[in-house]
């Protein structure tokens, strides 16, 4: 006879059993990314903000020694520094009308490249020949001063040369700087009118050339003054003019603003007269005001200045210590704030000739002996912690993804100037989430994407012409692929799922049977319900276990009790 307590402990075993396998069975396919499953980061939307942030400013062309300017290079790249924004002056350039000498700057912006840097050029100091704007004085012509040419083609045709030579080398140009101060205008009061027809023939004359390049305004030098002082004028209200202007906002592609502490903590609330860091949100308050805050804002020139006592400093001073932790700081309030927020180019790098006793010398983050200063050692600590996607979307350049090399993958836009919007939902098959987009140019490109969450996918462009996106997650055995050819349009591809919710990465590449792939961003998923996947399935199977053995013992009793037939005579 059966025990009924044994025939019950039977049935709920096996009733457990089975309801444990369905769930380690769906743990297994589970909602991926762009199924429906939690994201706590939303699309940015803005084209150039969800970038790495960590760029700075650098003088390789001052550097009389290749090794030198190597070693510039890698200590930067060792602090974590992505972006290097480099001067290319016109008379270096052209010393003589027509007479173009790029090698210097070819074997700087090969340096950058080699480290995995991309390179912002700032392009002004126009050559001793080029005549110059009729309000710069007599004595105050030609190099080394600023003066704008009086015949704005003959700059745009400068920058059109210089965007031919260098390419996809170079994808981000800033055009002039600081023009609302009378030193960096000629000696000229700061004329807005005039500034944006400069940079629109400069802008019209790059992007003929590359369609695809970055047009970065020239930033304004924080003050609070007005032009019947000595010349210069305020900042805020020197853009407030430049949105007067009809068709300003189509000439550029990123609003570059100086970002300089002075004294005071990154913290400390902005206001129309304080000079402050976070005076950069009053210049995109005037931004969306204008209708245009759908653009990405950089800091041309960013940072807290340790000058010590006795030498007079313009951006006054904070110590050693605080220059370094409001560094680290101010760009993790930033990003914690301002979605519109993109690149921070420290306020400098390193400068082989800078005298310790000019203040200017005590922005730098390795002296001219590359002995480091307290914020490179912050830096570079900040460094060691590799960025890592968590839940939500991230853009194909952002600070978690890192690519093999550079010069194989081409950054695009999907929009014409004065077409981009910044309200695309992650589902509109129609277009790219930020008008930007990544697409390989050649056939072995490849790039990684480091996460922490269950689930990831990317988004990815199918067409008649796509070619096959390939991935490994962990760098496990068996490369996946996925052909993306098909009707015209922005899809997600899921990369994983069922994953532990832990650290990951996956290497996409592009498959060998040509076609191209192009790639928009990414969806990461870390769904409360998942986070501990890993976790819950080893549970999982040793619950299996146990109810398996239940299963096994009560089944044998079970059955041996059954009455059998008699055979039959």
């Amino acid at each position: 006879m059966i025990s009924p307590q044994r025939l019950r402990r039977f049935r709920i075993s096996l009733i457990l059993f089975a309801l444990t396998a369905a769930a380690l069975a769906w743990s297994a396919v589970r909602p991926a990314p762009g199924s429906g499953s939690s994201a706590s980061r939303p699309p940015n939307g803005i084209a150039l903000a969800d970038v790495d942030p960590w760029g700075a400013n650098f003088f390789l062309d001052l550097e009389v020694e290749a090794w030198s300017q190597q070693k510039t290079v890698r200590e930067a790249r060792a602090a974590g520094i992505r972006w290097a924004k480099q001067m290319i002056p016109w008379y270096d350039v052209e010393p003589e009308q027509g007479d173009f000498r790029f090698d210097k700057y070819d074997r700087i912006i090969d340096l950058y490249r080699a480290e995995g840097m991309e390179v912002i050029a700032r392009l002004d100091f126009p050559p001793a020949w080029v005549e110059p704007a009729p309000w710069a004085p007599q004595g105050k012509r030609g190099p080394p001063n600023n003066v704008p040419p009086a015949d704005f083609s003959l700059y745009a045709t400068y920058v059109s040369r210089v965007v031919d030579h260098f390419g996809a080398r170079v994808g981000h140009y800033q055009i002039w700087n600081e023009p609302n101060l009378t030193y960096e205008w000629g000696y000229g009061k700061a004329d807005p009118k005039a500034y944006a027809r400069l940079l629109a023939a400069a802008a019209s004359a790059a992007r003929t050339v590359n369609p695809d390049v970055v047009i970065l305004s020239a930033p304004m030098a924080i003050n609070t003054e007005t032009v019947d002082l000595v010349g210069n004028l305020s900042d805020l209200e020197y853009l407030r003019q430049l949105y007067d202007i009809a068709g300003f906002e189509d000439s550029f592609d990123v609003l570059s603003v100086n970002a300089f502490g002075k004294s005071r903590p990154p913290e400390e609330a902005p206001a129309a007269d304080r000079l402050n860091f976070q005076r950069m949100a009053l210049a995109h308050d005037i931004m969306e005001t204008a209708g245009d805050g759908c653009k990405a804002v950089w800091a041309a020139e960013y940072g807290w200045n340790s000058a010590p006592e006795g030498i007079d400093s313009i951006w006054d001073r904070v110590s050693p210590e605080d220059q370094a932790r409001y560094t680290l700081d101010g760009v993790s309030l930033a990003q914690s704030r301002w979605p519109w927020a993109g690149v921070f180019n420290l306020w400098y790098f390193r400068h082989c000739c800078q005298s310790p006793d000019e203040a200017v010398t005590y922005f730098q983050l390795l002296d001219a002996a590359f002995s480091p200063r307290r914020v490179y050692t912050a830096l570079r600590e900040a460094a060691a912690t590799r960025p890592t996607a968590t839940a939500g979307y991230w853009a194909e350049r952002s600070a978690p993804v890192t690519l093999a090399d550079s010069a194989a993958w081409l950054w695009k836009w999907d929009a014409p100037p004065g077409s981009r919007d910044c309200d695309r939902g992650p589902e509109d098959p129609s277009g790219t989430l930020d008008h930007r987009y990544l697409e390989n140019a050649h056939a072995d490109a490849r790039l990684s994407f480091s996460f922490r969450g269950t689930a990831a996918a990317v988004r990815v462009r199918r067409g008649p012409q796509a070619g096959t996106l390939t991935w490994r997650v962990d760098g496990r055995p068996g490369e996946q692929r996925a052909a993306l050819t098909g009707q015209p349009e922005w899809a997600w591809v899921i990369l994983a799922s069922g994953l532990d919710g832990r650290e990951h990465t996956v290497d996409l590449g592009v498959g060998t049977a040509g076609g191209s792939v192009a790639i928009d961003g990414y969806r990461v998923d870390t769904d409360a319900a998942a986070r501990s996947f890993g976790g819950w399935r080893t549970v999982g199977a040793l619950v299996l276990v146990f109810l398996a053995g239940l299963l096994v013992i009560d089944g044998r009793h079970v059955l041996g009790r059954l009455p059998r037939s008699k055979p039959s005579a």
